[in-house]
């Protein structure tokens, strides 16, 4: 970070604004990267098309975003107390904001399934076989829980699950043409050829898995 980055050291952790030593740093990732043209590889690649899809925030997640961008902490009250979500760095902000535009449910049970979610649930009465794929793996039971209430047959997979029971599950999806929701880190170690949409809730595509 000091070598390539301009930083500043704030009370809340460090704030980076720009990058410095760039043509050092290309060539030591000259050393270990290779960048192929998309034409060299076209024919060996997947038919398929990726895009976006737009979607506006609800109005609880636009509250909740700007009092964590504002005060860096948010105060949930329950019958039974307090729930204190805090974000002493600027680290903690980034990745609780990601999640909150993810599955608002993953900072408190009480909110909402969240705007990026409900949308994928107006395309489903098109198809409703298709996998949905989320960056941060409390998101996935919150998911699958919805869905089942929902009526749609649904099934989750991350990491950690055996051999056994993952072929069991990709079955299931297969035979019951299910949903099924998986964290985008783990979606390499199956084969899903009967599905034909899959969707990334998130805001952007990403393989960390947090």
């Amino acid at each position: 970070v000091k070598t390539f980055c301009h930083f500043d050291d704030t009370g809340f952790g460090r704030r980076i604004y720009g990058v410095r030593n760039a043509e050092k740093l290309r060539k030591i990732m000259d050393l270990f990267f290779a960048y192929i043209p998309p034409e060299v590889v076209a024919d060996q690649l997947p038919k398929g098309r990726r895009y976006g899809i737009d979607v506006e925030i609800s109005d609880e997640q636009k509250r909740l975003y700007r009092a964590l961008e504002d005060d860096m902490m948010v105060v949930v009250e329950h019958d039974e107390g307090l729930n204190v979500i805090m974000t002493p760095t600027i680290l903690a902000k980034m990745v609780k904001l990601r999640q909150l535009l993810c599955c608002p449910k993953i900072l408190d049970e009480s909110f909402r399934m969240g705007a990026g979610y409900e949308a994928i649930i107006d395309r489903l009465d098109n198809d409703a076989h298709v996998a949905i794929f989320v960056p941060f793996r409390p998101a996935v039971d919150y998911i699958v829980e919805d869905l089942c209430m929902k009526g749609y047959k649904a099934w989750g997979l991350y990491g950690g699950t055996s051999h056994e029971d993952q072929r069991m599950i990709t079955d299931a999806v297969k035979l019951h043409k299910g949903i099924l929701v998986c964290t985008i880190q783990y979606a390499d170690s199956f084969d899903l050829e009967t599905v034909k949409n899959s969707y990334f809730l998130g805001y952007d595509l990403t393989v960390d898995q947090n």
